[in-house]
């Protein structure tokens, strides 16, 4: 299986042979688009290269797993650049008991033509979340490079205080 670095698999894209055995995933609404390994990273290394042509959504998923609890903070961070592209997101999906709770709890990103800028999308975990994971979404056209993914835990929020009943004079 692929190395995990607190819950993503293969962030940096250097794993591998190919797609299929990379640690991340290509999906489109239109089944069309791809996804590929390209030698053009940041530091001359691999990164992905997603093409996409249709105007529907499409999604880079990370098979990595982190386990999370309620009121922690974690932060996601990748490199993006894109040519000509409509939108395209580093997304923190959170999950509770398995099923999705929200597809985009922390989510920042690039559009446009830009070059490699570091994205960094926030979350705080949410009552019942007990899994986090990341994809790379977007929308309609779009050709992206992304690189060196990874999530680093921020500050843990104090808990709720009790309320307390106020009772008249």
């Amino acid at each position: 299986s692929m190395p995990e670095v607190r819950g993503v698999a293969n962030g940096t894209f250097e794993f591998g042979a190919d797609m299929r055995a990379c640690g991340w995933g290509w999906w489109s609404r239109d089944n069309a688009g791809t996804a590929e390994l390209v030698p053009e990273g940041r530091s001359g290394s691999r990164c992905v290269k997603l093409a996409h042509a249709g105007d529907k959504d499409w999604a880079l998923t990370n098979v990595g797993r982190l386990q999370v609890e309620p009121r922690q903070t974690w932060i996601a961070t990748a490199w993006m650049k894109c040519s000509e592209t409509d939108g395209a997101s580093l997304d923190i999906v959170t999950l509770g008991g398995g099923r999705t709770l929200g597809w985009s709890t922390g989510s920042d990103g690039v559009d446009g033509t830009a070059g490699w800028t570091q994205v960094r999308a926030v979350a705080v975990i949410p009552p019942g979340c007990d899994q986090i994971y990341l994809r790379v979404t977007g929308g309609g056209k779009a050709t992206v490079w992304v690189d060196d993914v990874a999530l680093e835990q921020g500050k843990t929020l104090a808990p709720p205080k009790p309320k307390v009943k106020v009772t008249g004079w």
